[in-house]
This record gives C-alpha cells, structure tokens and sequence, in this order.
C-alpha cells in the first residue's frame, strides 16, 4: 500500500493464499519450488534458475549449496531474487549461497570419515520439523526417533517414513511408542543411548547413506536441552573417525 514505483514485493508463488488474495505492489518477483517463473527464481530439476523479464540472468546446482532440503531451496530463491535486485554481483551472490551453512542442530552436517552421512537435527523436537529433514535426502535415512513425548501423531510422517527411511533407532521414554507405531511396517530397535544408536548407524549404513538424529522429541528426559542432545550426537560421530 506504501509501495512507490521502484520498490520491490517478492512473492512465494506457491503459496495457495497469496494467488487467492492477489499479487499487489509496485514491482513484483516470485520465487518458487514447484513450477517455472519468469520473474524470479524458481527450483527447476536440481539448479535453482532466475528469470528476469523471461530471461535466465543466473542459475546454480544446489548440490552445490550447505544447505538441503525444499524448505531451504526456497529461502535461496528468494535471497537470489533480492540480491539481484539489489545490484549484487553474481559472483558474490554464488560465493554467499555456496559458503552459507545451517545453524547448528538444524540439519546440520556433521563430518566423517566412514563415507555415511550423518545429519544433526535436534532442534526437530515435533513431527512438524521432522517431515522437512525426511524430505531432504533422497538416499536411504537410518533415523533416531524418540525423547520426551508431546502428544505426537506419527501418522503425519508415515508415508514419508516408508519412503525414505530403512531402519528406526527408538530412544528415550517415547521409544516404545516408536516401536509400536512403527514396528509393524519396517524394522526398529530399541537403543538405550544416542552414542549407540550413532555406533549401530556407523555399523549398518553404506557409504552414502543417512544416519538422521531427527527425534521429534523434547530432549529433557535424556539430555539438558536439544543444544546437549546435539552435541553428545556430533561428539559420538568424531569419536567414531577416530
């Protein structure tokens, strides 16, 4: 409403709201993860692509980003859109997306020497957050499930667990829920501490392949906080490349 002519609105073309109420300011961009646009940045096979004015003016491989998963993909369409408009230089804008890493316990990599990749993502204390780390390897996920309970419906990832992930390592006060919800559908153990559970991972996975700590749970029946589960997780990896 404020906007003047060279101001800028940036929109999430797929958001269903946003269409509904319309598409008002004084220049727009999109950004988008589900389909092409030709004012914007856009997810297209495994390149993130920016179009302005119907024109391709950048584009880049998100293996090549720190980051994973759709959710993330996003956010760097729209911060490519931004700098751009800004003036940035794309070089400068290759070397932030390329260096940019993700906050500590939320996804994050953690480094080994074995060839399996381990994943760090306390900070996914609902069902909510662990449906986006599911979504975010396409290889085989061993996942540590479980913690402090907080009325999870585990029906919510269902589908994505049978697709995505080969085993389940149940932890904590929840583990026999864990067992029980899931047990019938593929194979779950029942480990009695994180450092197992990382050792058993270590054991079983393949080269390439996904130990994911995504527990869904609060943390405080086992740990002080999620920063505390985080943590002994990535100490149980370096342990293990020792």
């Amino acid at each position: 409403m404020n906007q003047t002519g060279t101001d800028l609105s940036l929109y999430n073309a797929d958001d269903p709201v946003l269409k509904a109420h319309g598409y008002k300011g004084a220049l727009i961009e999109f950004f988008s993860t589900k389909g092409e646009v030709d004012n914007g940045t856009y997810l297209s096979g495994q390149r993130l692509v920016t179009r302005m004015a119907g024109k391709v003016v950048f584009s880049c491989d998100t293996h090549d980003l720190k980051l994973r998963g759709e959710h993330n993909y996003a956010n760097a369409a729209a911060a490519i859109t931004l700098a751009l408009k800004a003036g940035v230089p794309t070089g400068i804008i290759r070397e932030g997306l390329f260096t940019f890493e993700a906050v500590e316990h939320r996804l994050e990599v953690v480094p080994s020497q074995d060839g399996i990749i381990y994943i760090n993502d306390s900070k996914a204390t609902n069902v909510d957050s662990v449906i986006y780390a599911l979504k975010s390897f396409d290889a085989p996920i061993y996942l540590i499930l479980g913690g402090l309970d907080k009325g999870n419906d585990y029906n919510l990832i269902k589908d994505l667990v049978l697709k995505n992930v080969k085993k389940i390592y149940a932890i904590g006060d929840s583990a026999h829920k864990v067992i029980d919800f899931f047990g019938k559908s593929l194979p779950v153990e029942k480990v009695t501490s994180l450092e197992d559970c990382v050792l058993k991972g270590h054991e079983e996975a393949e080269p390439g392949e996904v130990v994911l700590l995504s527990p869904a749970c609060a943390s405080f029946d086992m740990f002080r906080s999620y920063e505390h589960r985080g943590k002994v997780f990535k100490e149980a990896v370096r342990e293990i490349a020792k």
